[in-house]
């Protein structure tokens, strides 16, 4: 790879900055909204939640 080709892609990775931090900030939102509602799950019963997740799995291998 020639010095000028290493310059344009070095160059491209870096432009991509700031859609790369947004994205982390959506990856950093999810994963919180995944870590409150697991937290949230824990104060109801766990059969409860686990029938719940069960049927949730069974309806998504039939829409697959």
């Amino acid at each position: 790879m020639t010095d000028l080709a290493e310059i344009e892609r070095l160059v491209e990775v870096a432009m991509n900055e700031h859609q790369a931090l947004l994205d982390l900030g959506a990856c950093v939102a999810s994963l919180r909204a995944v870590q409150e509602a697991k937290a949230q799950l824990e104060q109801y019963d766990a059969a409860t939640v686990r029938h719940v997740r069960a049927r949730r799995d069974a309806d998504e291998v039939r829409c697959a």
